[in-house]
């Protein structure tokens, strides 16, 4: 099967291209038949299918999109909480304000690393989950050695653990410890006394206001399941006191199902979540540096919306993932605006549309159209991309919340 990671890299390519036949339309002869051609839904969605059929390796497409259809129907829904994290990044890529930052403190790790991706895993449940009790569990997540790929730089790795509001009658103001360990080698008949490794403690208190989430740091276990077997994290909670650790009645936060405590589409959005982030190789750039710069571009943008429109300016582009048949396996966005550029650069070019020394003199040339030398005027191209957030599944039904560079055209110019 091929990586199901490399699918969303059709949304890159297949944008871009058409980004650069809309920019380049009005510049050359060579593509002059291309607005009609794009313009034509049939002849598009045949475009990106083929696309899709080039870069997964499937012999049918639409075989292929729906088992993604129907392993997407059988999911009972998304987790909440990857929902929530890209809500809260589309915001912050998306805020004007240099200060503003994510209102939610489990996602400052967004912004205090360049991560691009950040990859969901389920707990499997085991059939002995019901004889550690209620304090203490065994979790175990699959993740392969190609879920931390050599391509991508591994950033960190977080258990989260749900920690539901209390009302005032439960609460006790018992202050709760949460330690989670790496199974470097479970108990069996010949060896009964396990080998763990202390990963992370939370020192925990009940909250009545709102519900919250306890993030737990398990990079060392996820780091070493990359060359040594995976036998799963072992979590437990106990009530802080002076002198003992004693379990607890209750946990403040949700370890497993029982009966009776969690309903069934509560417990689907609640139940623990690990979480893996990387960022490319290739890409350091830090989001915050991206939200000022948009901000700044923003700016100047408002001053020169009242120019002349004919001339070199972006245009919207909106592409819908349902019109081609992505919906099946990307959760959020349903569609985004990619933008293009089109219009004339004029002699002399204006200080707004940025263009290059080259530019100013090819066009200059162009103007003085002595001896026919067939110069063309300068272009208009994107000359500053962004990215989007996409929140998708995967193959093996993983919720993923990736980045992808250079997806919006954010200015245009003349080159």
């Amino acid at each position: 099967m091929p990586r199901p990671w490399r699918k969303p890299r059709l949304i890159l390519s297949t944008c871009v291209y058409l980004s650069a036949l809309f920019a380049t339309a009005n510049c050359t002869d060579a593509l002059g038949g291309v607005e009609e051609a794009v313009s034509n839904r049939g002849a598009l969605n045949s475009f990106l299918r083929s696309k899709l059929q080039d870069i997964i390796g499937a012999s049918d497409p639409d075989v292929l999109r729906l088992k993604l259809g129907e392993r997407m129907r059988s999911r009972r829904s998304i987790p909440q909480y990857m929902l929530d994290l890209y809500l809260a990044q589309h915001r912050f890529m998306n805020s004007d304000q240099p200060g503003d930052e994510i209102a939610i403190d489990h996602h400052q790790i967004l912004t205090q690393q360049p991560v691009d991706t950040v990859r969901s895993y389920l707990h499997t449940q085991r059939h002995d989950e019901d004889l550690y009790g209620i304090n203490r569990i065994r979790y175990q997540f699959n993740i392969s050695t190609e879920d931390i790929a050599d391509e991508e730089r591994f950033l960190g790795a977080e258990l989260r653990l749900f920690k539901p509001r209390l009302d005032d009658v439960d609460y006790t103001g018992e202050v709760q410890m949460i330690q989670v360990y790496d199974i470097v080698r479970p108990a069996t008949r010949k060896n009964p006394d396990a080998i763990l490794r202390l990963l992370d403690t939370k020192r925990v208190l009940g909250n009545t206001e709102r519900d919250a989430w306890i993030g737990l740091d398990v990079v060392q276990a996820v780091q070493r399941w990359k060359t040594e077997r995976n036998h799963g994290l072992y979590v437990q909670v106990f009530r802080e006191s002076e002198n003992t650790t004693e379990a607890v009645v209750s946990p403040y936060v949700l370890l497993k199902n029982f009966p009776g405590r969690v309903n069934e589409t509560s417990w689907d959005n609640q139940q623990p979540i690990l979480l893996t982030y990387h960022a490319s190789k290739s890409d350091s750039k830090r989001l915050s540096l991206l939200r000022n710069k948009r901000a700044a571009t923003r700016h100047h943008r408002r001053k020169s919306y009242n120019r002349q429109k004919e001339q070199c300016r972006r245009h919207s582009l909106y592409i819908n993932f349902n019109d081609v048949g992505w919906n099946d396996w990307i959760v959020a966005p349903q569609g985004y605006n990619a933008y293009y550029c089109q219009g004339n650069c004029p002699f002399p070019i204006p200080e707004h549309l940025n263009g290059t020394n080259h530019a100013i003199v090819q066009t200059l040339v162009n103007s003085m159209r002595t001896g026919g030398n067939g110069v063309p005027k300068a272009c208009c191209v994107p000359t500053e991309l962004t990215p989007i957030s996409m929140l998708y599944v995967d193959a093996y039904e993983r919720v993923i919340l990736k980045n992808y560079q250079d997806m919006v055209v954010h200015g245009c110019g003349c080159r």
